[in-house]
């Protein structure tokens, strides 16, 4: 399947997919098997797949903004060296070397780990903890309003949500 995804061409004869990716390669984690079995990579972004069987194909988005499979990630700090990193990292290490830059732990559920060669200095790891316990003001605090009180930014949001096929 990977293979024959792979192969796939556009109207133009160019490849549609840059990658095709097992899920454990792309959904690193512990719940690897609840993720759909291959991402489909588009080797142009700005094309977003539909999500009905019916229809034209090969058509503009209807979608403004789109996620990117590649991006940016900029911190500032007196212990961060200035400059850019050779190569990639991983979005996943995002949050624990951002932690760790405070001196402050991640739940052990967090996939990625610290980027230590970002800071200009042996920085201590505080690691992941096993349990996390939220404030009881944050743990006890109201969810969002109840979406069924009438039309308005919910109806936009999940008619938005429809077309990019999360719902």
């Amino acid at each position: 399947m990977t293979d024959l995804l792979g192969g796939v061409k556009g109207p133009t004869g160019e490849p549609v997919f840059r990658a095709v990716l097992p899920r454990q390669e792309a959904y690193p984690g512990g719940n690897v098997e609840r993720a759909p079995d291959l991402l489909l990579v588009p080797a142009d972004e700005s094309v977003l797949p539909v999500t009905s069987l019916t229809g034209t194909l090969w058509t503009p988005s209807a979608q403004t903004g789109l996620h990117r499979h590649e991006g940016i990630w900029a911190q500032r700090s007196p212990r961060v060296r200035p400059g850019r990193l050779p190569g990639t990292i991983p979005l996943a290490d995002a949050m624990p070397t951002l932690l760790t830059d405070l001196g402050a732990a991640w739940p052990s559920d967090v996939d990625g780990r610290p980027r230590t060669e970002v800071f200009t200095e042996d920085v201590p790891v505080p690691g992941p903890h096993r349990r996390l316990v939220l404030p009881d003001a944050v743990a006890s605090a109201p969810g969002p309003a109840d979406p069924t009180e009438g039309p308005g930014e919910d109806d936009y949001t999940s008619s938005r949500l429809r077309e990019m096929g999360y719902l």
